[in-house]
Order: C-alpha cells, then sequence, then structure tokens
C-alpha cells in the first residue's frame, strides 16, 4: 500500500499500477488505490469513474472524483453528462451539514441565503459550493 501512495505522489502511473497488483481488492484501503489510478490516467473513460462513484456513494473519496470528473466534462464541453451529475454533487457547508449542490442552486434562484451564511444570496453560493 506504501509503494502504490509514493507512486500516486511521484505521479507514475506504471509504477502504481504494479504497486496496486499488490494491494488485495478487500483491503480497507484498496478504494484510494482505485481513486489514484483513476486520478493519474489520463485515458480514463467515463464510464470507469461512474462505476467507482457507484460503488462508493457518500464518501469523500466519491465526492472529490466527482468534482474533478465534472471539471473534465465542463473542459470537453460534455453538457449533457455535466448536467446530469452536477445535482449529484455533495460539498460540505459551514457548521458540518451536507448540502447538494443543486440544493444550493435552488435557494440561489430563489434568492434565500444558507442558514449557516449571513451574507446575501449570490455570494453564499459560492460558500455554499466551496468545499472545506
Amino acid at each position: 500500500m506504501k509503494q502504490a501512495q509514493q507512486a500516486y505522489a511521484a505521479r507514475k502511473l506504471v509504477d502504481l499500477e504494479r504497486a496496486a497488483r499488490e494491494v488485495p481488492s478487500n483491503h480497507v484501503l484498496a478504494p484510494y488505490v482505485e481513486y489514484w489510478r483513476l486520478m493519474l490516467d489520463s485515458r480514463t473513460e467515463d464510464g470507469r469513474i461512474t462505476d467507482f462513484l457507484a460503488r462508493y456513494p457518500g464518501s469523500r473519496l466519491t465526492e472529490a472524483l466527482r468534482a474533478d470528473w465534472l471539471k473534465s466534462l465542463g473542459a470537453r464541453e460534455t453538457w449533457p453528462a455535466f448536467l446530469a451529475e452536477y445535482p449529484r454533487l455533495v460539498t460540505i457547508v459551514r457548521n458540518g451539514r451536507r448540502a447538494t449542490a443543486a440544493m444550493s442552486v435552488r435557494r440561489f434562484r430563489c434568492g434565500l441565503p444558507d442558514a449557516t451564511c449571513r451574507r446575501p444570496a449570490p455570494r453564499c453560493l459560492r460558500c455554499c459550493l466551496t468545499p472545506g
């Protein structure tokens, strides 16, 4: 596992693939190895990403991958997939409450500020969509 982590930190996909073969699929940290592989492989197909998202719903890794994938979809102008996936993005808002991006957009469109934010709605949207 340590070799896989080091390969990811060094951005060496070949070394990561080699190290990943040593990590049992039922290892508690196996999802991290898979996440690292998806993040380093620029040829990753969207289907592999959606498969990961479906297998690990609600995990921190899933939300990080979803956010990066949405950036990729936007850069490639793959708008139907982007619009389908964006409402599923979960962000952590202040005081530990979880909210979906879709909830933040609805609040913004209605002009209602987030209950944890004392700023006007347009600024609140920026707060709600920034993971933290």
